[in-house]
C-alpha cells in the first residue's frame, strides 16, 4: 500500500512540475462571459478539444494561486496513448503517450476565465534511446483551440463588441461592449452604427 501511494504521489508531481515548467510557453486566452465551471465543463464535454479515446485527470488548485496572479487554478489533462513504429525500417512497434494540458484561473480581479493550453508527446529520442516527453502544440494551434472555447462563450468577435442583427439606415448599432476590450479602450459605445 505504502507503494501504491509513492507512485501516485511521484505521478502527481512529476505532472505537476511538467506543467509549472511549460506555463511559461503555453498559449492562453480570456474568457469574459463565462464562469470556471462552465469552461471545465465546456471543455470536458467536448470531444473536439480531444482525442475520443482519452482518460481525463483533474488537478485542483495547484501551486501557489497567489503567487500567479489568481484566486483559482485547475488542470485538466487528458491521456491518450498510441503505438508508434521505431527502428531504421520500422522493425518494432511502441506505445507512446499524448497529454493534452488546459489550466482554468481566475484572475484575482474577477474579470473574465483565464484558459491556456499545450499538448506534450512521449517522442523517441535516438540519441538517448528512449521516450522523452516534448511540448508538440505549437503557438498556432494552441490558440485554435483557445479561440474555439472563447468564440463559444464569448462570441464571435474579436475587439470586444456585439452588433445588433438588425440593420440600421447607415449601419449595424452597437448593442454591448465588453469590458476592458480594445472596443471600450478606443472609446466605441452602445448604439455607435458600424
Amino acid at each position: 500500500m505504502v507503494i501504491s501511494r509513492f507512485k501516485k504521489g511521484a505521478l502527481c508531481t512529476g505532472l505537476l512540475v511538467l506543467f509549472a515548467a511549460s506555463t511559461a510557453v503555453a498559449t492562453s486566452v480570456k474568457i469574459i462571459n463565462a464562469t470556471p465551471m462552465e469552461v471545465k465543463s465546456y471543455i470536458l464535454t467536448n470531444r473536439a478539444l480531444r482525442n475520443p479515446n482519452s482518460t481525463v485527470s483533474l488537478i485542483p488548485n495547484y501551486g501557489s494561486s497567489l503567487q500567479m496572479e489568481s484566486s483559482s487554478y485547475e488542470t485538466i489533462v487528458f491521456k491518450s496513448a498510441k503505438k508508434l513504429r521505431v527502428g531504421l525500417f520500422g522493425e518494432s512497434s511502441v506505445k507512446t503517450n499524448r497529454d493534452t494540458y488546459f489550466s482554468i484561473s481566475t484572475p484575482l480581479n474577477c474579470v473574465g476565465v483565464e484558459v491556456s493550453y499545450f499538448e506534450s508527446t512521449e517522442l523517441y529520442n535516438p540519441n538517448k534511446g528512449k521516450f522523452d516527453d516534448q511540448i508538440t502544440s505549437t503557438d498556432e494551434s494552441e490558440k485554435i483551440i483557445l479561440n474555439k472555447i472563447k468564440l463559444h462563450f464569448d462570441g464571435g468577435y474579436t475587439n470586444g463588441y456585439t452588433l445588433s442583427h438588425e440593420k440600421g439606415k447607415k449601419g449595424y448599432p452597437i448593442e454591448k461592449i465588453e469590458l476592458h476590450s480594445p472596443a471600450e479602450k478606443a472609446g466605441l459605445k452602445v448604439g455607435d452604427i458600424v
